[in-house]
């Protein structure tokens, strides 16, 4: 992701909201919220309304949520969930890096229920909709 890379971002994370059919797969799936990081690791967030209107104009936050909502579409329980009710709403998180040649997951792990929505970072968040 060059595009990070020219606006100073080490990390973005793609946080998608995903309805689940009964059988586990994905059949719709929305733009949650997208934060995105100046450093690799920890929770220091873009949060100034000004870098983020640019992030915004040139089209960053849109090509984050594009490849999340990509990537969401193919990802892989890590156990077998029984939510109630049935269809459910679940979740993907995918982390995107500044240099593509560190490691990082090629496929989401889904989780279930809305509070694996949930982000350890405190603060605001920057809302997306696609």
């Amino acid at each position: 992701m060059d595009d990070l890379s020219r606006q100073g971002i080490k990390r973005a994370v793609g946080w998608v909201e995903i309805d689940f059919k009964r059988n586990g797969k994905p059949k719709r799936a929305r733009i949650y919220r997208i934060e995105l990081f100046t450093r690799y690791e920890g929770c220091e967030r873009v949060l100034d309304a000004e870098r983020l209107d640019i992030l915004r104009t040139t089209g960053v936050l849109e090509k984050v949520g594009s490849a999340a909502l990509e990537k969401a579409a193919h990802g892989y329980w890590i156990d077998v969930p029984k939510p109630e009710p049935h269809p459910f709403v679940g979740a993907a998180r995918m982390v995107f890096f500044d240099d593509e040649w560190l490691p990082a997951l090629w496929a989401p792990l889904y989780c279930a229920g809305e509070d694996c929505l949930n982000s350890k970072c405190t603060g605001t968040d920057v809302e997306k909709k696609l």
